[in-house]
């Protein structure tokens, strides 16, 4: 196995558990997994939404620091939110990137409390202040 994993964007909303071995591929544990996944055949007003979401992207990086750093989140080590030099990468933060992570399917994931403060870089709530 090798390269990177494509899924069709059909089969993502008619039958996602059919990609359950994709996913796999993609963001296992083993080696070859590159932690990458192509979603293909997207419809087309997805070109729109890219746009508006880089340039939001564009916008919301070169806020103030201050301001950017509301939207950190260190319960979840930075699961969810801002990320900007918290990662380590050869031994050193990695400030050559910024991330904003969030669940893509649900804001406040439905699970029980105890659940959520056992798991916080999974089940946190997804950061939606407005800027």
């Amino acid at each position: 196995m090798s390269g990177v994993v494509s899924i069709s964007y059909p089969t993502l909303v008619s039958s996602p558990l059919s990609l359950r071995t994709s996913i796999e591929q993609a963001f296992g544990s083993h080696p070859e997994a590159l932690g990458i996944i192509l979603v293909k055949d997207l419809p087309s007003v997805y070109k729109s939404f890219r746009e508006t979401l880089l340039n939001l992207g564009y916008k919301y990086a070169h806020l103030p620091e201050d301001v950017k750093e509301r939207y950190t989140d260190p319960g979840s080590s930075f699961s969810f939110g801002w990320s900007h030099g918290k990662e380590i990468m050869n031994g050193k933060p990695d400030t050559l990137k910024g991330s904003y992570y969030a669940n893509p399917v649900v804001d406040t994931p439905d699970v029980s409390s105890a659940l959520r403060e056992q798991h916080r870089e999974y089940y946190r709530e997804n950061i939606c202040k407005v800027f």
